[in-house]
């Protein structure tokens, strides 16, 4: 709504409307020196007020704020267009629905059902716990890219806070993450056996073990370019010490994983996100079917605390069946 926002107050707020009053801000400045130059000095936000027509209307329906909230018509299978540059933000993409879509549309309106009737609740203050509607994202013009699962409540929240202030049928939670989710895809997809132990350690390789955070930075960066990184990602030196360079990194990389090595220079980290999401999906209708309410974060799911084991089956076998490869599930 951001550029038509605008247009529909400028209406709304209209004489023969008044659904909205709008008092109109503004910003300050000051001068600063002798040639008159300017500096911004703040200013006043422009104010919305409920117009005298929107006020009746409240009070003739007795409109209270447990009446407010997403239409359950809201679109919640989302196509975006490619970025014009890494820096802007993708549009979002009219499609025509096909029999995919529409299964994919069916899965999530399954879920969001699901999750609408859950005893969900969360004590922090500046959270909503009735935000609980997912849609899934894909990328690129393409539906085989992207599809990662967002908008509910406990998204934006820490992982600490999540297991500290959401409760589910009023028993705490645990959070249960799928380890090395991409790389274990990636040895699936090209059907051969991961090594054992820590698929980020190239101690083996002459990398330190001390500098797992780094290398699995620089791995997921090499997943998700288009094209083979000639530089440290961002915030990765102050990780990896400068006497290893990208190229040591990368090379090591490839001594400890010639198997997926080709596949993950090959810019295929949305269709791996496509395929994370598949997996999250089935998941969330596998623990549905099972009557165990759970919350997704992209590679993790949140169920309560009784409910981990049987969770954690359930994430293992969901897996298997996509990729023949028994994955790391860790208790977060």
């Amino acid at each position: 709504m951001g550029k038509t926002l605008p247009d529909i107050l400028k209406v709304m707020s209209a004489p023969e409307m008044s659904f909205v009053s709008v008092e109109k801000g503004h910003s300050t400045f000051k001068i600063v020196d002798d040639e008159l130059n300017v500096a911004f000095a703040g200013g006043q936000q422009t104010i919305l007020k409920a117009g005298p027509k929107l006020l009746s209307r409240i009070e003739r329906f007795d409109t209270t704020r447990d009446d407010m909230g997403q239409a359950p018509e809201e679109e919640v299978l989302i196509l975006r267009a490619p970025k014009r540059h890494s820096n802007s933000n993708a549009e979002y993409q009219e499609y025509e629905d096909d029999k995919t879509t529409l299964t994919l549309r069916q899965q999530m309106t399954d879920i969001n059902d699901w999750l609408s009737t859950a005893d969900i609740t969360c004590n922090l203050s500046q959270v909503d716990p009735a935000h609980r509607r997912l849609r899934r994202i894909f990328n690129n013009s393409d539906f085989g890219q992207g599809g990662r699962l967002y908008g509910g409540f406990w998204q934006a929240m820490s992982s600490d806070e999540r297991q500290e202030h959401i409760l589910i049928e009023g028993d705490c939670c645990v959070e249960l993450d799928y380890g090395q989710m991409s790389l274990a895809i990636l040895y699936g997809l090209t059907g051969t056996k991961p090594p054992e132990g820590d698929l980020y350690d190239l101690s083996a390789e002459g990398i330190p073990t001390d500098y797992r955070k780094g290398i699995k930075t620089v791995i997921q960066a090499l997943i998700n370019s288009s094209k083979v990184p000639t530089k440290m990602p961002k915030g990765v030196r102050k990780l990896i010490p400068s006497s290893y360079t990208i190229k040591d990194i990368l090379e090591a990389v490839a001594r400890k994983h010639p198997a997926i090595y080709p596949q993950m220079t090959s810019g295929i980290g949305m269709q791996l996100f496509r395929k994370e999401s598949d997996i999250l999906v089935d998941v969330l209708e596998t623990l549905r079917s099972e009557g165990i309410v759970a919350l997704p974060v992209h590679d993790a799911v949140i169920v309560m605390d009784e409910h981990h084991l049987q969770a954690t089956k359930i994430m293992k076998e969901v897996f298997e069946g996509h990729t023949g490869i028994t994955p790391e599930v860790t208790l977060g």
